[in-house]
């Protein structure tokens, strides 16, 4: 005798087990391209102090307010200058008020005498994982991308930045 509620059953758990297959390998992969070290807060910027208080308080303060502005011309703000001009202490600085906040995603330096940290190639990978883990709603539908598109890693930043940073519901996070 066929039972259909049974046959119902076996075919939602099939796809569910398909579901969880994907979103597996989109996190191993995502995992596989990710630069361990990148993040403001990794031993590998140990020796990279944040700001002595009362310094750079002008450059904090245009950039705490770029961060907490509800209308933004620019979804990611790029800190750049010559060598030696404080760009990695800035960064930490502001990287951790906005972790004390609640609200960093995620954040990403780039450093010369580091090959994975001396190119853009696990930019969006590495922010993607950290926004997963900064915001869990994301992560599930984060891991889905990557586990329907593997390709998405090989392709352009904007490409993937779209995908895996913007598009991802629900967005922002509550």
């Amino acid at each position: 005798m066929f039972n259909n509620a049974r046959y119902v059953h076996i075919e939602n758990s099939a796809i569910n087990f398909a579901m969880q297959t994907h979103k597996t390998l989109g996190l191993q992969l995502l995992l596989q391209r990710t630069a361990s070290g990148a993040a403001h807060d990794s031993a590998q910027f140990e020796s990279h102090a944040p700001c002595h208080p009362m310094t750079r308080q002008m450059v904090l303060l245009r950039i705490m307010d770029w961060v907490n502005a509800a209308e933004q011309r620019s979804n990611i703000l790029w800190l750049r200058g010559p060598a030696g001009a404080g760009k990695s202490s800035i960064s930490k600085t502001v990287c951790s008020s906005c972790r004390e906040a609640g609200i960093l995603g995620g954040s990403f330096s780039f450093l010369r005498n580091v090959q994975q940290l001396n190119n853009s190639r696990c930019l969006v990978a590495t922010l993607a994982c950290q926004l997963a883990i900064a915001f869990p709603e994301l992560a599930e539908r984060i891991k889905e991308v990557v586990g329907q598109d593997p390709s998405i890693l090989d392709k352009t930043i904007d490409q993937q930045l779209q995908k895996l940073a913007i598009d991802p519901e629900p967005w922002p996070p509550s």
